[in-house]
């Protein structure tokens, strides 16, 4: 069973993922309100042009989904993240783009899960339930965003979870999902669903932007593991970083960019321009083989 992974991550039995961010809005910078005007022109499917080809033989495609979908959902306000913030929502129409590579999960645990505000992830969610794309990661409280979903392939069961690592910035403003307060999981080994016969994957939106793999990430891996996870696929750094098959469940802990519909920094802050979309081979409940292909995500 092939899966595909990337930020958006596609699977099959193999698995594969890609990269995320296939067609968003993003408010307040020309270039990306270019990209908008593109998409708006050739069609949202567009954006996966170029990706359809590499998942089109997967069982199962798995994605992070960087942002909301929404229709009306106002930006909200920020008092967190980078010294210019950006906002990202999806337009649901999109959302056929994904069904039409085969996109079937999408992992919510990121930092643009609350950019349009608690309507913003309410809209998501039934957007995303309407359209047939199942999700976790993100919720209307802990025990929603704790939810991992199932999903049979080809015979055999897969478990995804998804969450996002803690970041100072975002604890300190509560951004995670809490009891009685929607946000993305926090990531951590609870994030892991209990043994069950089935292949666990945890999508994991943690690391520095545009940098190397850092400290955290390796003790969060080594957490994720100890719980029992089968594979873990990163994303947030926008590269690709190393991937780690020596010591037990393989860790891809960056597939970097996919589909995202924004112009790259990766000149500016010295990184390679390079995601990867990465098919996983599955036997039973374990990890086989992996292939990662390189794509080239530079925005022009």
């Amino acid at each position: 069973m092939p899966v595909t992974t990337h930020h958006c991550c596609p699977c099959r039995k193999g698995v594969r993922a890609p990269h995320d961010r296939p067609h968003h809005v993003h408010r307040g910078h020309p270039a990306r309100q270019q990209g908008q005007a593109t998409l708006d022109r050739e069609g949202y499917g567009h954006a996966l042009s170029g990706l359809a080809p590499l998942l089109a033989d997967a069982d199962l495609v798995i994605a992070n989904h960087e942002g909301p979908v929404s229709a009306d959902a106002p930006p909200a306000e920020k008092s967190y993240g980078a010294r210019r913030p950006s906002w990202r929502c999806a337009d649901p129409a999109s959302l056929q783009a994904l069904l039409d590579v085969g996109l079937r999960l999408v992992g919510l645990g990121n930092n643009h899960m609350l950019d349009h505000g608690v309507q913003g992830l309410a809209d998501t969610v039934e957007a995303l339930d309407a359209s047939g794309i199942a999700h976790c990661g993100a919720g209307a409280d802990d025990v929603l965003a704790c939810r991992a979903v199932k999903l049979a392939v080809d015979g055999e069961a897969v478990v995804v979870a998804s969450g996002m690592a803690p970041r100072a910035k975002y604890v300190e403003t509560g951004y995670y999902a809490a009891p009685g307060s929607p946000g993305p999981l926090l990531l951590d080994a609870w994030a892991v669903p209990p043994p069950a016969g089935t292949l666990r994957i945890v999508l994991a939106h943690w690391g520095p932007g545009y940098g190397p793999v850092d400290e955290q990430q390796r003790a969060l891996a080594a957490e994720l593991r100890g719980a029992g996870a089968d594979l873990v696929v990163g994303t947030h750094p926008h590269t690709a970083q190393s991937v780690d098959v020596t010591s037990g469940a393989p860790v891809l802990f960056s597939v970097g960019n996919g589909a995202h519909g924004s112009m790259g920094r990766f000149a500016s802050r010295s990184a390679e321009p390079f995601g990867l979309v990465a098919t996983v081979e599955i036997s039973g409940a374990a990890v086989s083989a992996i292939e990662l292909r390189t794509i080239l995500t530079d925005n022009r």
